[in-house]
């Protein structure tokens, strides 16, 4: 398993603003379609933006693995949403059942 914690540097003062909160990734039961190497990135951003999207586990909590996004304004970082990841597979399961006219699973 990898951690990382995070954090935003203003490329004008040099000032640093760390992300409150440790972020677990590439569990052996949730690396399915995500290949966790030297080349995977859990954190994803644009420059010009201001969404960052941490992709894990915040603060080693049980049942939080998925995406979380944040919204880095005035120095603070924003929770916006988690989109987690048993409820992705799920959301996947009733499409595959849709399509082939099965009931979804309970």
């Amino acid at each position: 398993m990898w951690c990382n914690w995070s954090a935003v540097i203003d490329a004008e003062t040099g000032k640093v603003y760390w992300w409150n909160g440790s972020l677990s990734v590439c569990f052996p039961d949730f690396n399915t379609g995500f290949d966790c190497n030297e080349k995977f990135s859990n954190v994803e951003y644009k420059i010009d933006s201001k969404l960052i999207v941490f992709y894990g586990r915040r603060n080693d909590k049980d049942g939080d693995n998925g995406f979380h996004y944040y919204k880095f304004e005035n120095g603070r970082f924003i929770h916006l949403k988690s989109v987690l990841a048993k409820d992705q597979r799920r959301a996947r399961q009733v499409q595959l059942d849709e399509k082939t006219n099965k009931k979804p699973e309970k």
